[in-house]
Protein backbone atom coordinates (compact mmCIF):
# COMPACT_ATOMS: atom_id res chain seq x y z
CA UNK A 1 0.00 0.00 0.00
CA UNK A 2 2.74 2.61 0.78
CA UNK A 3 4.37 2.13 -2.69
CA UNK A 4 0.88 2.71 -4.68
CA UNK A 5 -0.33 5.93 -2.64
CA UNK A 6 1.49 8.83 -4.53
CA UNK A 7 2.98 9.27 -8.12
CA UNK A 8 5.43 11.26 -6.65
CA UNK A 9 7.15 8.23 -5.17
CA UNK A 10 9.94 7.95 -7.62
CA UNK A 11 12.00 4.90 -5.86
CA UNK A 12 12.09 3.68 -2.35
CA UNK A 13 15.02 1.79 -0.19
CA UNK A 14 13.18 -0.52 2.14
CA UNK A 15 15.08 -1.16 4.86
CA UNK A 16 14.97 -4.46 7.38
CA UNK A 17 17.85 -5.65 9.79
CA UNK A 18 18.89 -9.35 8.83
CA UNK A 19 19.75 -9.76 5.27
CA UNK A 20 17.83 -13.19 5.28
CA UNK A 21 14.34 -11.31 5.35
CA UNK A 22 15.24 -9.04 1.80
CA UNK A 23 14.64 -12.25 -0.12
CA UNK A 24 10.98 -12.65 1.64
CA UNK A 25 10.27 -9.64 1.01
CA UNK A 26 11.79 -9.78 -2.31
CA UNK A 27 9.42 -12.79 -3.40
CA UNK A 28 6.35 -11.11 -1.63
CA UNK A 29 6.55 -7.69 -3.31
CA UNK A 30 7.79 -9.42 -6.74
CA UNK A 31 3.95 -11.54 -6.18
CA UNK A 32 2.36 -8.24 -5.87
CA UNK A 33 3.80 -7.30 -9.40
CA UNK A 34 6.61 -4.58 -8.16
CA UNK A 35 9.45 -4.35 -9.72
CA UNK A 36 12.09 -4.66 -6.97
CA UNK A 37 15.67 -5.19 -6.61
CA UNK A 38 17.10 -7.07 -3.72
CA UNK A 39 21.19 -6.72 -2.86
CA UNK A 40 21.51 -9.31 0.06
CA UNK A 41 20.87 -12.79 -1.74
CA UNK A 42 23.73 -15.02 -0.67
CA UNK A 43 24.92 -16.45 -3.17
CA UNK A 44 25.24 -13.21 -4.88
CA UNK A 45 28.84 -11.86 -5.70
CA UNK A 46 29.55 -8.63 -4.44
CA UNK A 47 30.28 -6.73 -8.09
CA UNK A 48 26.48 -8.48 -8.84
CA UNK A 49 25.33 -6.86 -5.88
CA UNK A 50 27.45 -3.23 -7.74
CA UNK A 51 25.73 -4.49 -10.83
CA UNK A 52 21.87 -4.84 -8.73
CA UNK A 53 22.80 -1.13 -7.51
CA UNK A 54 23.54 0.50 -10.56
CA UNK A 55 20.56 -0.73 -12.13
CA UNK A 56 18.26 0.56 -8.96
CA UNK A 57 20.48 4.12 -9.44
CA UNK A 58 19.14 3.90 -13.49
CA UNK A 59 15.79 3.64 -12.31
CA UNK A 60 15.38 0.56 -13.95
CA UNK A 61 13.57 -0.67 -10.92
CA UNK A 62 11.19 1.47 -8.41
CA UNK A 63 12.15 -0.74 -4.49
CA UNK A 64 15.79 -1.45 -3.52
CA UNK A 65 15.79 -4.07 -0.69
CA UNK A 66 18.31 -4.23 1.89
CA UNK A 67 20.28 -4.09 4.91
CA UNK A 68 22.20 -1.95 6.63
CA UNK A 69 25.67 -3.40 5.40
CA UNK A 70 24.64 -1.58 1.94
CA UNK A 71 23.12 1.90 3.82
CA UNK A 72 26.27 3.78 3.19
CA UNK A 73 27.46 2.45 -0.06
CA UNK A 74 23.60 3.73 -1.93
CA UNK A 75 23.75 7.06 -3.12
CA UNK A 76 20.08 7.74 -3.98
CA UNK A 77 19.57 10.46 -6.37
CA UNK A 78 16.01 9.77 -7.81
CA UNK A 79 14.04 8.58 -4.62
CA UNK A 80 12.24 9.90 -2.35
CA UNK A 81 11.22 7.74 0.54
CA UNK A 82 13.10 5.22 3.38
CA UNK A 83 10.06 2.35 4.56
CA UNK A 84 12.14 1.04 7.38
CA UNK A 85 10.13 -2.56 7.76
CA UNK A 86 12.44 -3.04 10.75
CA UNK A 87 13.80 0.01 12.75
CA UNK A 88 17.14 -0.01 12.68
CA UNK A 89 19.39 -1.50 15.82
CA UNK A 90 21.31 1.96 16.44
CA UNK A 91 21.00 5.99 15.99
CA UNK A 92 23.72 5.47 13.72
CA UNK A 93 22.15 3.55 11.13
CA UNK A 94 18.45 5.25 11.62
CA UNK A 95 20.87 8.22 10.58
CA UNK A 96 22.37 6.71 7.39
CA UNK A 97 19.01 5.19 6.41
CA UNK A 98 17.43 8.52 6.33
CA UNK A 99 20.47 10.62 4.77
CA UNK A 100 19.39 8.10 1.67
CA UNK A 101 17.00 10.45 0.52
CA UNK A 102 17.84 13.47 2.46
CA UNK A 103 20.80 14.38 1.13
CA UNK A 104 19.96 15.58 -2.41
CA UNK A 105 18.37 18.51 -0.76
CA UNK A 106 14.85 17.21 -1.79
CA UNK A 107 11.70 16.62 -0.14
CA UNK A 108 11.22 12.95 0.76
CA UNK A 109 9.46 10.52 3.64
CA UNK A 110 10.75 8.39 5.72
CA UNK A 111 8.18 5.21 6.79
CA UNK A 112 8.59 3.50 10.65
CA UNK A 113 6.77 0.12 10.21
CA UNK A 114 6.42 -0.43 14.28
CA UNK A 115 5.44 -3.08 16.48
CA UNK A 116 3.63 -2.27 19.64
CA UNK A 117 6.97 -3.92 21.20
CA UNK A 118 8.85 -1.51 19.66
CA UNK A 119 7.06 2.29 20.37
CA UNK A 120 9.59 2.82 23.54
CA UNK A 121 12.64 2.65 21.38
CA UNK A 122 10.84 4.64 18.41
CA UNK A 123 10.13 7.14 20.98
CA UNK A 124 14.02 7.39 21.68
CA UNK A 125 14.93 8.07 18.45
CA UNK A 126 12.74 10.24 17.77
CA UNK A 127 14.06 12.34 21.18
CA UNK A 128 17.53 11.66 19.97
CA UNK A 129 17.12 13.08 16.69
CA UNK A 130 14.50 15.92 17.78
CA UNK A 131 11.85 14.42 15.15
CA UNK A 132 8.38 15.11 14.94
CA UNK A 133 6.49 12.59 12.93
CA UNK A 134 3.30 11.80 11.74
CA UNK A 135 1.31 8.59 13.18
CA UNK A 136 -0.97 6.90 10.23
CA UNK A 137 -4.49 5.86 12.02
CA UNK A 138 -5.46 3.19 10.66
CA UNK A 139 -2.41 1.65 9.08
CA UNK A 140 -4.88 0.34 6.55
CA UNK A 141 -6.75 3.33 5.35
CA UNK A 142 -5.42 4.64 2.06
CA UNK A 143 -6.74 8.16 2.93
CA UNK A 144 -4.35 8.14 5.80
CA UNK A 145 -1.42 7.68 3.09
CA UNK A 146 -2.22 10.15 1.12
CA UNK A 147 -2.87 12.79 3.25
CA UNK A 148 0.33 11.66 4.73
CA UNK A 149 2.45 12.37 1.64
CA UNK A 150 0.47 15.63 1.26
CA UNK A 151 1.95 16.85 4.10
CA UNK A 152 5.13 15.81 3.29
CA UNK A 153 5.32 18.12 0.51
CA UNK A 154 4.54 20.89 2.43
CA UNK A 155 8.36 21.03 3.66
CA UNK A 156 10.91 22.09 1.10
CA UNK A 157 13.79 20.52 1.10
CA UNK A 158 12.78 18.40 4.42
CA UNK A 159 12.42 14.06 5.18
CA UNK A 160 9.14 13.98 6.50
CA UNK A 161 8.93 11.09 9.28
CA UNK A 162 5.72 9.05 9.17
CA UNK A 163 5.32 5.44 12.50
CA UNK A 164 3.00 3.24 10.76
CA UNK A 165 1.89 1.19 14.32
CA UNK A 166 0.42 -1.97 14.29
CA UNK A 167 -1.68 -3.69 17.30
CA UNK A 168 -1.44 -6.99 17.95
CA UNK A 169 -4.26 -7.91 16.55
CA UNK A 170 -2.84 -6.56 13.05
CA UNK A 171 0.18 -8.98 13.59
CA UNK A 172 -1.55 -12.05 14.64
CA UNK A 173 -3.82 -11.09 11.18
CA UNK A 174 -1.47 -10.50 8.78
CA UNK A 175 1.81 -13.43 9.17
CA UNK A 176 3.81 -14.12 6.29
CA UNK A 177 5.79 -17.26 5.01
CA UNK A 178 5.74 -18.34 8.90
CA UNK A 179 5.35 -17.31 12.75
CA UNK A 180 8.73 -15.91 12.53
CA UNK A 181 8.43 -13.42 9.92
CA UNK A 182 6.02 -10.92 9.89
CA UNK A 183 4.14 -9.34 6.89
CA UNK A 184 3.89 -5.18 7.93
CA UNK A 185 3.05 -3.61 4.38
Amino acid sequence: MLLEVDSSVDQAILFVNEASSTHKLHMFLNHMVWDVTNVQCFKMSEAAQENLVKEFKSCLTSVLITSDAFSTRIDFPHGNMVINFDLPQDTTSYLQRLSRVSRFEKKGAAFNLVLPNCLDYMTKLEKHFELKHKEIQPWNCIDSYKSAFKEARMGEGELYHIVLTFTSKTVANHQLWNSNYLHKI
